[in-house]
């Protein structure tokens, strides 16, 4: 392989960079929208059956790259951010309400 070659390969890998960013980002706004719909509707946030699918079948038709645990990883990491995204939980506001939530789970354990 050639640095010419080496080159190519780095000009694809930044090409996939950003469509994956675009995806995800993509991906960020819809939770938000899911999330406003499960607020105004009275709907459970989080929904541990519909990801267990989703993984599973993101898994089943997974090809050749990342390992199945790899893969695993990966997804339950972007499940775990747009839970949040769908909770309302998302940036400072985010970090500050799981302080609060925080606080409150271990004063009432000290009661």
């Amino acid at each position: 392989m050639t640095a010419l070659d080496l080159a190519r390969l780095r000009r694809r890998m930044d090409a996939l960079n950003r469509r994956l960013g675009d995806v995800l980002q993509a991906r960020a706004r819809l939770c938000r929208e899911i999330g406003a719909w499960k607020r105004a509707h009275g709907v459970a946030a989080v929904d541990r059956a519909r990801e267990r699918a989703m993984l599973a079948a993101l898994l089943a038709g997974a090809g050749a790259g990342y390992s199945r645990a790899a893969l695993t990883r990966i997804l339950r990491a972007v499940f775990a951010e747009s839970r949040a995204l769908v909770q309302g939980l998302a940036g400072r506001e985010a970090i500050l309400r799981r302080a609060r939530l925080r606080r409150a789970r271990l004063s009432a354990r000290r009661r």
